[in-house]
């Protein structure tokens, strides 16, 4: 047997031991036997006619198909490993079986290796049995090797001569692929919720993820820590994951006397549930918890320490894992007791808004703003733990300024007025010039005065006027001159009060940067970066490129050691490595060895691709599986015997003549042996070498 038929043969084992699931189709079209004659040109059934040489009666024809792994030279006599199928009789002499054809089935269970080997015989027998009887008589026989995809369409395999047929293969029900090894049958129940695309592959029901499509989407924002869901679209807290179904009798059964609602809030308040205490105890949590009735608990406890701690530490810990989170979304978590104007990023805490203090946030610490407690546009401060004081305006006095304080003393005249005591407590203010009111707090000038300047507009108002001043000027009487047009980023002002904005900004000022990325210029999921008048990508990892247009060609680094051939891939590269080596860089030589090829104590050499064995004495052979053999001695008892009987002169010559040149051809074809070995071991060496410098070379360059 060559070495193609060991290695498809050995494809086929391969093939074997792979679940797979098709059948191999074979459709008979016709048998052409006119005379009615098998295949060494004799009559099927009796002699010839004497005179004309036909024969007499008709030939009942069965076909016969052989199928099994792929032969280089087809043996008719080995096994049908694939199947061996025999039909009933189906017609005498020639038979015309178009266009349905007569179909011949080998269903198989493994892996469609895609090469086969196909013997296809018409038989003279007229044994009605699934078995060829012994007096059958060979009509003619076909055979065919070929590589065959799995698909719908027939394959023509002989349409000219005595005999027609076509093939195919097709997977079975539920079976996909190239070799009808990906099984995919659709499901919707608790093991899975998929349907199946055309190469297999599972489609995942909507709701549905993971690998066999069991894992429930959860409803969009779910809190991934503190809830989870057990069907789509849906948010459990905690609580949910603790089984509502009894355990065996064998689990130690514990009574918790509190609930969760009524467990002393002081430990909580202590931050227990974050605390090292907690996270030592809940690492020796059983490994299942399951609720049979309010407040009794059942554990699956692997730690025998477990059943010896109090219960109340028992059901602090308990208690921890099933409360703390509420909400839609399992994500809002639960405040301390008692806790009023506060909040909490985690369970228990009471973390005080603005303006409020204390352990259950009850403090008012911004007392000014929620009471206003000064009067009389008096001016309030905290000064913390609820308290506050005033800072009362001139004339008034007091905790809230409610007092008030006569005459001058707190100097109540504003713009430079003088103030008049007038006795009793009460005071007068005379105004300077343009100031009125009774603390001169209002201006007495007027729009009729044209106090706005630079064309601006005056508006009188019940405090005074106020200015609206034209472009390029500000000021309480638009005195000030103002950059009209206040361009930003380097701009150019025209005289008519307009901005031209460099490239890359945008706006009345050109304060806007314009965004460069808005046209999203990055490809393959890259991120823009804006810049000025620019915009920079970053590419994911496998792609480069000012667009991140291009892919990386991980191979042009020349990966692959060892003559291995580099395919390029998305972020990677693969080596289909030579006969010898493997690994992801073909750097790993196989160690031919490893097996322990040599037998009887030889001792094994790696080589590249193959091994040496040097075998101990009393052995020979690749693996130092053979023994030595010989019969000198017969020989020798026949040339002595033959000298006992007498040799001629000739004889004599003859065996002088073969003595020397025999010896001679011996010693030229050693030599020739040695040489041979000698520049075999000269390849190999190079071969080794130029191995381990390529292997050097990728080092340096990774």
């Amino acid at each position: 047997m060559n070495w193609i038929t060991v290695l498809t043969s050995l494809v086929w084992f391969v093939a074997k031991v792979t679940i797979g699931s098709g059948v191999f189709e074979l459709k008979v079209l016709s048998l052409e036997n006119p005379l009615g004659r098998d295949s060494t040109g004799e009559c099927c059934v009796g002699p010839p006619s004497p005179g004309t040489g036909q024969c007499n009666a008709a030939c009942p024809a069965r076909l016969r198909a052989c199928l099994k792994h792929y032969q280089a030279q087809v043996d008719t006599t080995s096994p049908c490993t694939f199947g061996d199928l025999v039909t009933p009789v189906l017609g005498n002499n020639s038979l015309h079986l178009e266009p349905q054809g007569h179909l011949i089935s080998f269903q198989f269970d493994f892996t469609w290796p895609g090469t086969f080997s196909l013997i296809v015989e018409a038989w003279h027998d007229t044994n009605s049995s699934s078995r060829l009887s012994g007096n059958k008589r060979l009509i003619t026989r076909l055979t065919t090797q070929r590589w065959l995809e799995v698909g719908p369409e027939w394959t023509p395999g002989s349409t000219e001569g005595t005999l027609r047929f076509e093939y195919r293969v097709t997977c079975d029900p539920h079976y996909y692929g190239p070799g009808c090894a990906t099984l995919c049958r659709p499901r919707d129940d608790n093991f899975g919720h998929y349907s199946c695309a055309e190469n297999g592959q599972r489609i995942c029901t909507e709701g549905w993820t993971g690998e066999y499509c069991s894992e429930p989407k959860c409803l969009l924002g779910c809190d991934s820590q503190h809830g989870h869901c057990n069907q789509p679209n849906e948010c459990l807290s905690l609580t949910h994951r603790f089984s509502r179904k009894p355990l065996y009798s064998h689990f130690p059964r514990i009574n918790l006397p509190f609930s969760c609602s009524r467990i002393n809030f002081e430990y909580l308040r202590f931050g227990y549930c974050n605390s090292s205490s907690f996270s030592k105890l809940i690492s020796q949590l059983p490994v299942e918890l399951h609720v049979n009735e309010p407040d009794i608990f059942q554990f699956r406890n692997n730690n025998s320490e477990f059943g010896a701690l109090p219960r109340y530490l028992l059901l602090l810990t308990v208690c921890c894992l099933f409360v703390g989170w509420k909400g839609r979304l399992c994500d809002e978590c639960e405040r301390y007791p008692g806790c009023i104007h506060g909040s909490c990023k985690k369970p228990w805490e009471c973390l005080c808004d603005e303006g409020w203090g204390g352990l259950f946030c009850n403090q008012d610490l911004n007392f000014c703003t929620n009471h206003k407690p000064c009067r009389h546009g008096g001016t309030c401060f905290n000064t913390g733990q609820g308290s506050y004081t005033c800072s009362c305006p001139p004339g008034y006095a007091g905790t809230d300024c409610e007092i008030t304080v006569d005459g001058c003393t707190h100097k109540p005249c504003l713009n430079g007025a003088k103030c008049i005591e007038e006795g009793r407590g009460s005071y007068r203010c005379e105004c300077p010039s343009g100031w009125t009111g009774s603390h001169c707090e209002q201006s007495a000038i007027t729009c009729g005065d044209l106090p706005c300047h630079n064309g601006g507009t005056c508006e009188d108002s019940p405090a005074g006027y106020r200015c609206s001043c034209a472009p390029g000027f500000s000021g309480h009487d638009c005195e000030e001159v103002v950059d009209l047009c206040q361009c930003q980023n380097g701009a150019t002002c025209t005289p008519e009060g307009e901005c031209l904005c460099p490239t890359g900004f945008a706006g009345l000022h050109c304060e806007t940067n314009v965004d460069d990325c808005a046209h999203h210029p990055c490809r393959n999921g890259a991120t823009c970066v804006d810049g000025l008048n620019t915009f920079r990508c970053q590419c994911v990892p496998g792609y480069v490129g000012p667009h991140c247009e291009d892919e990386v060609d991980y191979c042009l680094a020349k990966p692959c050691a060892n003559g291995g051939i580099c395919s390029n891939r998305v972020n990677d590269y693969k080596c289909a490595c030579k006969p010898g080596f493997t690994g992801k860089d073909c750097s790993v030589d196989i160690d031919e060895c490893a097996p322990r090829p040599c037998k009887n104590g030889g001792k094994c050499v790696d080589r590249v691709n193959g091994f040496l064995c040097t075998c101990k004495k009393g052995y020979v052979g690749a693996t130092c599986a053979d023994e030595p053999g010989g019969r000198a001695g017969n020989i020798s008892r026949q040339v002595l015997a033959r000298e006992d009987s007498g040799l001629s002169a000739e004889h004599i010559v003859v065996i002088a003549t073969l003595s020397v040149a025999i010896p001679l051809i011996v010693l030229i074809a050693a030599v020739v042996v040695v040489c041979l070995k000698q520049r075999r071991a000269l390849e190999r060496r190079k071969a080794d070498e130029e191995a381990r410098r390529q292997n050097e070379q990728n080092s340096v360059s990774s």
